[in-house]
């Protein structure tokens, strides 16, 4: 039998090679963006690039690993942001760390409850980019009166702030990167538990899971990062979803000191809250909750090994 093969000019395709094992090729069309963005003292920052993929639509690209597609950001989004806006009775003030599409904003303020959204990004150059050119991504958040845009490092702003909030969102870099790594620790998830009021949700990104028990070691650090929050936290519930642009699986934690994680998707229809507060979802909904919270036996007896 004859074997089609295909051929990958390089300005047509990207590779995506997030791993040393495994690379993903997308046929690409323009680049709408392409810079080098820098730190107030002039050393790089990281290399931005917003592509068109003929599979995904617009890509952001953060030194030359896909962050999000316009094609399927709504599953990382939703599920980052939804479990804990519905977990909080009341949630009001939010503080979003990171999130430089403003996708993550974006979901936040589709909650009327909403008065404050404060989102800190180290990016100034980025966020501008992802401002003009995915903006059916943020989809106007970043002009919604609510919303309070802070160009500088969200580590620093966690360390040094006073304000409380309802809900926190961590959508930082990838937890392996330089850039995020010194937030997944305990010392910074105390002081992440110290700025929520009462009924106070906290919920991050929390990278790639490999549901593999021959690759188990990749997952090492997601152990940790489990481990450091469940010193911290009363309450805390890991989730994971397949996200086609990724080629992988990626997972969230979720946490709280005064409200169990648990109680959504069984004592709270997620689908009859959404109505009720007019709040349009895309992919998030009770059966979508049920399976992303429900953890192959591998992966719960990795997180839990000591």
């Amino acid at each position: 039998m004859a074997v089609k093969k295909y051929c990958f000019p390089e300005d047509e395709w990207f590779r995506d090679a997030y791993s040393e094992k495994v690379n993903t090729m997308h046929r690409r069309g323009k680049t709408l963006f392409s810079a080098r963005t820098k730190f107030q003292d002039g050393t790089k920052l990281q290399d931005v690039k917003i592509i068109e993929f003929e599979n995904y639509g617009k890509v952001l690209v953060l030194d030359g690993i896909i962050q999000s597609s316009a094609g399927d950001e709504v599953i990382y989004h939703e599920l980052l942001v939804q479990p804990a806006m519905f977990l909080n009775p009341f949630p009001e003030d939010v503080l979003i760390l990171g999130g430089g599409e403003g996708a993550t904003s974006r979901e936040v303020l589709k909650h009327k409850n909403v008065k404050k959204a404060v989102m800190i990004d180290i990016d100034g150059e980025l966020v501008e980019a992802c401002k003009s050119h995915l903006k059916e991504m943020h989809q106007g958040a970043f002009n919604d009166p609510r919303h309070e845009l802070q160009i500088g490092d969200a580590i620093d702003y966690v360390k040094k702030t006073d304000e409380k909030y309802d809900v926190i969102i961590g959508d930082l870099v990838d937890p392996k990167s330089e850039l995020a790594r010194l937030f997944y620790t305990e010392c910074m998830f105390k002081k992440v538990s110290g700025m929520l009021k009462q009924y106070g949700v906290f919920a991050t990104q929390s990278s790639d899971v490999t549901n593999n028990s021959l690759a188990q070691k990749d997952n090492q650090y997601l152990s940790g990062t489990y481990q450091s929050l469940k010193k911290v936290f009363k309450n805390v519930n890991f989730y994971y979803e397949y996200i086609p642009s990724f080629s992988d699986y990626w997972s969230w934690i979720i946490c709280s000191n005064d409200i169990s994680p648990e109680r959504l998707g069984k004592t709270m229809d997620i689908d009859e809250r959404a109505e009720k507060l007019g709040i349009d979802l895309k992919y998030y909904n009770s059966n979508t909750h049920q399976r992303a919270f429900s953890l192959s036996k591998n992966i719960a007896d990795f997180l839990t090994e000591k």
